[in-house]
């Protein structure tokens, strides 16, 4: 379960830790933990379908994170909401006081959540920290992101971070994608555009939206880079495909000025229409303004293709 665009996220990767309890675990757990997700995902996919919360809850984090699959948010929230039971956080409990740091993780989700099971942070962050400390870095990422906000306690900015770079060094996009953040931001980190520039950089490359995004702003203002409009359209334009809704409404804006790119409005209506659909507080006036400058010609055919790809 991901969290808060465009700031600091939560949520996997890591080897080689030992198998435990696995028969209470799905087939394909082991795999996916080991971030081999074709793999995991075939036998995955197939308990789902029969049922298994663990399972439908792994192929819902799969569809949103684009773990072995296109990424796709509704295929993902339908597989999460059938998840949603007390059977998820009651299937986790035994491998996770065996030290199944997957188990351990997911169970923290589900009490950082309230998912199946009574919310209740400080459990939450009790089971990330076994994880953690086993170096499993899906959980080093939100131990990192509910020390910083203070989920449960005074928040620790300098602890957090520590945890996000822990798992940054194993590669967990995600995880870049924060440290990038907390340099940006000055938390917890002394504040450094340019290093900041360069963890976006790490993350965008490997195809992580939010990371593609924060450093289109960056070239948009020229923090820590050179100031370059073009560059800026070009990773809104990756993060939009990617349905990162801050990006679809910034690459609509940047065609509807002629920012960066040629104007044209009617590619502005579509993307602004996106972002307006997925609830951009800016995203249905922008797409009203690109109406005005076009035709009723092409007002139809910019309807037709959002229709098509939101239906």
């Amino acid at each position: 379960m991901l969290l808060l665009p465009h700031s600091v996220e939560l949520l996997p990767l890591l080897a080689l830790l030992p198998i435990v309890a696995a028969a209470q675990m799905p087939a394909g757990a082991e795999q996916y933990r080991q971030g081999n997700y074709p793999a995991a995902l075939q036998a995955l996919e197939t308990q789902a379908k029969a049922g298994d919360p663990v399972a439908e809850f792994l192929v819902g984090q799969a569809y949103e994170m684009g773990h072995g699959v296109t990424r796709d948010n509704r295929i993902a929230q339908s597989w999460y909401a059938r998840a949603r039971r007390t059977a998820l956080p009651q299937q986790l409990k035994a491998p996770a006081e065996q030290g199944d740091a997957l188990a351990q993780t997911l169970l923290g989700i589900c009490r950082q959540y309230g998912i199946g099971i009574e919310q209740d942070p400080k459990a939450a962050l009790d089971w990330y920290r076994k994880a953690a400390q086993q170096g499993y870095p899906e959980a080093q990422v939100n131990l990192g992101a509910m020390l910083r906000r203070g989920d449960a306690g005074e928040p620790d900015l300098e602890t957090g971070f520590q945890w996000f770079q822990k798992a940054a060094t194993q590669g967990n996009l995600m995880a870049i994608y924060n440290v990038g953040v907390a340099y940006s931001e000055g938390s917890g980190v002394a504040q450094d555009f340019e290093e900041a520039a360069r963890e976006f950089q790490r993350a965008a490359d490997k195809g992580y939206p939010g990371a593609q995004y924060n450093l289109g702003m960056a070239y948009l203002q020229g923090k820590g880079v050179a100031q370059d409009d073009a560059k800026a359209v070009s990773l809104f334009g990756a993060a939009a495909e990617e349905g990162y809704v801050p990006a679809q409404f910034n690459l609509a804006l940047s065609l509807f000025l002629g920012r960066g790119v040629q104007a044209n409005p009617a590619a502005a209506y579509y993307w602004a229409s996106l972002a307006a659909v997925a609830g951009h507080p800016q995203g249905e006036r922008l797409r009203n303004d690109c109406a005005k400058q076009m035709t009723p010609e092409q007002l139809a055919a910019a309807e037709a293709r959002v229709k098509a790809t939101t239906r």
